[in-house]
């Protein structure tokens, strides 16, 4: 427990932990006043293709690393499926020598091993289902030619501007 939850467990007058809800409430409403009232900045072409170019780069990262998680869910489901076909392999051979208690020994790693598949299946399933989305997203992005237009406003307004001169 820490020091407040103590106090608040031990308090000797309970109206020491009380909370008054029109007050807060009231509070609120101030904050989000000032809030409201606060001008907002206008942000130029160079703005508003920098939240463009990042809201792209954040579609593409998104989009590599679904498919990247996929990729990896489906090896995970190929090496089960070869523990399987392991466990199949060694249970043949128990049978054939006679080891009943392997034998059930592996049944039930086979049985647990399928069970594994299962839900790896499902996960990648999923995964392929989520990294389709995010394709699709990237591919019907639709401010290409708005970032196409903010890149050329962004250069003839550096053009425009002078660089600094070297002080001699």
């Amino acid at each position: 427990m820490t020091d407040v939850t103590k106090m608040a467990f031990m308090a000797p007058n309970p109206e020491l932990m009380t909370v008054n809800l029109d007050e807060l409430a009231a509070k609120h409403k101030k904050l989000v006043a000032a809030r409201e009232a606060q001008p907002q900045r206008q942000e130029g072409p160079a703005g508003q293709l920098q939240k463009l170019k990042r809201e792209l780069f954040n579609l593409t990262e998104r989009a590599k690393s679904t498919e990247v998680y996929a990729n990896n869910i489906a090896g995970n489901c190929k090496l089960l499926e070869s523990r399987i076909a392991d466990a199949i392999k060694q249970k043949k051979i128990a049978v054939a020598s006679g080891n009943a208690l392997a034998e059930r020994n592996w049944e039930h790693s086979i049985s647990r091993l399928e069970g594994e598949r299962d839900g790896v299946e499902r996960e990648f399933n999923r995964a392929q289902r989520v990294a389709a989305q995010a394709a699709n997203e990237l591919k019907h992005w639709p401010h290409g030619e708005r970032v196409a237009e903010l890149e050329k406003v962004c250069a003839c307004e550096n053009d425009n501007k002078s660089p600094k001169q070297p002080r001699q």
